[in-house]
């Protein structure tokens, strides 16, 4: 009955034909990738997506993921390090890199597995005190920039990385001279 249907067509139907067959297996095949790879085969419409193990969680992975190991006693997906209810890890590779003008660009490497909300940046001169430089940066963003240096004083900077429930121990200083 198809051979027949088919032998009847004219070669342009046939070509609409194969084209829209192509189009639907494409389409659905497509479907099939949402609903199964991109939302670790919970659905559209799912509250969070699995990491890969490659990928840092973002905070609200990792937020959606405890609330999901507390509510159905799941373990995490493998690969996948959580840490709640605790401090982060310190920050750690702080740098620091004289600009023009007397301002210093700065920069840290994020704690590893870690659930990081912000960082905060502090400061001292000589022997003074820590004085906090920066607080409250987004945990997105690694790098400031200090645009309040004088001419021949010493300067120490650390980091430190908290969230909800805590504040790490801070960062290995990095001391800039600035000449």
């Amino acid at each position: 009955m198809w051979s027949n249907m088919w032998k009847e067509l004219n070669p342009t139907m046939k070509t609409i034909l194969v084209i829209w067959i192509v189009f639907l297996h494409l389409f659905f095949a497509g479907l099939a990738y949402l609903y199964f790879d991109v939302t670790g085969g919970m659905g559209l419409g799912s509250s969070w997506e699995t990491p890969t193990p490659l990928q840092r969680p973002t905070p609200l992975q990792m937020t959606a993921l405890a609330e999901r190991l507390d509510e159905h006693g799941e373990s995490p997906p493998s690969g996948t390090a959580v840490i709640r209810n605790g401090a982060p890890n310190a920050p750690t590779g702080l740098w620091a890199e004289l600009q023009p003008g007397n301002e210093a660009d700065l920069g840290w490497d994020a704690p590893l597995s870690s659930y990081v909300t912000g960082y905060r940046v502090e400061r001292k001169t000589g022997s003074g005190a820590w004085v906090t430089l920066k607080d409250n940066l987004s945990p997105e963003y690694l790098t400031t920039t200090d645009h309040r240096l004088q001419s021949g004083v010493t300067y120490a900077y650390l980091v430190v990385a908290f969230n909800e429930w805590s504040e790490s121990a801070p960062s290995a200083p990095f001391v800039l001279h600035v000449p």
